[in-house]
């Protein structure tokens, strides 16, 4: 039995080398707890500031998906599939019984979809984009971040309502993904404009209407030009920040909050768990739209515990679409 832990304090972007593979230390099962093979683990750039707090060699957890081998929970019983926050990266775990829930197991639904449609990331999307900006239809949404795992469903989510809808995202690629797979109505790559003007021009070009929602996974320019272009009542919703998850001196900001003054916007950053009570309204409504077909994503899987640290740099280098996990199936 393996973990993956901290190997040292990470120091601006991550490597390899801030992680190592060890054994788990001998555990033995307490009431209400249960002992765990993990089949699917999670990684996600969240997990960057987490870190900052964490100790070399702590047990890291996260999102997951997971079969009880042993029980003393009257929650759960041995076979059972489980899923939610408190997998640890590990090949075998004993965990408390709370936080968890079952997996949703049904025709149609493939357990990886349980990884991220049905748990943090379309939960993150659902709630960040409905409870916070609440689009109307015919209103735009600017989505940041558009092709990773949260940001793809918000896009499509927005869609649904019947909002115009424009993503940025990295590479020319992934632009094309979004217009073409995800029906996103316009796309930028914003590693095609030198600074943070010009790529609020080329914003502009493709929202002359202005913004009237904006979901915000990434900071820095991109949240710079936005705030520009931002319609009266305009609603932001602060997801992440991963432009600045790994400086080492956050550069100063946010510097263009007049625009919320003038245009009366509301901005508004969140972590998903309030809304614990909710999650299974919102899980239902997740499966019924994917069971319609109304929800596309991609995954980028990679294989076995050893390949966790790639799979969390991977995050950062902008080499994943969609969203990123570790499957420890064998």
């Amino acid at each position: 039995m393996t973990q993956v832990v901290l190997s040292r304090n990470i120091q601006g972007f991550p490597s390899n080398e801030d992680f190592q593979v060890v054994p788990v230390p001998d555990q033995s099962l307490g009431p209400n707890q249960l002992r765990i093979k993990p089949l699917l683990l999670s990684v996600d750039p969240y997990q960057r500031g987490v870190f900052k707090a964490s100790e070399v060699g702590q047990t890291i957890t996260n999102t997951g998906v997971a079969e009880v081998l042993e029980s003393t929970s009257d929650n759960f019983k041995v076979g059972d599939i489980i899923t939610g926050f408190g997998i640890p990266w590990a090949t075998e775990f004993i965990v408390d019984d709370a936080n968890f829930r079952p997996a949703v197991i049904a025709e149609g639904i493939r357990l990886e979809e349980n990884m991220h449609l049905l748990n943090l990331t379309g939960l993150t999307a659902y709630f960040g984009l409905y409870d916070i900006c609440e689009p109307k239809e015919g209103e735009t949404v600017l989505v940041s971040g558009a092709a990773g795992s949260v940001g793809s469903i918000v896009g499509q989510l927005a869609k649904i309502k019947g909002c115009k809808v424009v993503g940025t995202c990295g590479s020319d690629e992934k632009c094309d993904y979004l217009v073409n797979e995800l029906k996103f109505d316009a796309a930028l790559n914003y590693k095609n404009y030198e600074n943070s003007e010009q790529f609020k021009e080329a914003l502009a070009e493709v929202l002359p209407e202005g913004i009237d929602n904006f979901f915000d996974n990434v900071g820095g320019d991109v949240n710079d030009a936005a705030l520009q272009l931002i319609n009266s009542f305009a609603r932001i919703s602060i997801c992440g920040q991963i432009s600045m998850y790994n400086a080492e001196k956050p550069p100063l900001g946010p510097r263009l909050l007049t625009s919320l003054i003038y245009k009366n916007a509301r901005i508004e950053g969140f972590v998903v768990s309030q809304w614990a009570e909710q999650f299974p309204e919102a899980i239902g409504e997740l499966v019924k739209l994917l069971l319609e077909g109304k929800l596309s994503h991609r995954e980028h899987v990679l294989k076995g515990i050893e390949s966790v640290p790639d799979a969390f740099v991977s995050l950062f280098t902008g080499a994943n679409t969609g969203k990123v996990f570790v499957d420890l199936r064998e």
